[in-house]
């Protein structure tokens, strides 16, 4: 599966996060590697952005990456996920607004994130598909 985040010239830099949940909710692994290459370390979720750009699963086969992270407008932001036999659980992407500058604080929202024009492709199979 390969994620593609793409918006306009504003904001500048929108994250993209995908966190790996177990069929419960609960994480189904934990595993990772931070951006100096650093280890995520027991009782890291398996979440995929730029302050974690690796995941994965040995005993599974499960690997999830960040491959570009964009800072200055535009995108893309992208990220592949390997299943291998991973198929108990799902994904679960979010777009962050890393900069947050002009939050609303009366109803959390972001104006610069809505109007963004931020689109996420999906592109290969999910397990089911498989």
């Amino acid at each position: 599966l390969r994620a593609v985040l793409v918006w306009g010239p504003t904001p500048l830099d929108l994250d993209l996060v995908t966190a790996v949940s177990g069929p419960s909710g609960g994480a189904p692994f934990q595993a990772g590697r931070g951006r100096g290459g650093d280890s995520g370390g027991a009782g890291a979720p398996c979440e995929i952005s730029y302050l974690n750009t690796e995941c994965g699963d040995a005993g599974s086969g499960f690997t999830g990456r960040l491959d570009h992270d964009t800072r200055y407008g535009l995108g893309p932001e992208t990220v592949t996920v390997q299943w291998g036999s991973f198929s108990e659980g799902f994904l679960i992407m979010r777009v962050n607004d890393f900069n947050q500058e002009k939050v609303d604080v009366r109803t959390n929202r972001d104006p610069l994130l809505l109007a963004s024009r931020a689109a996420l492709d999906l592109y290969g199979a999910a397990p089911d598909d498989a």
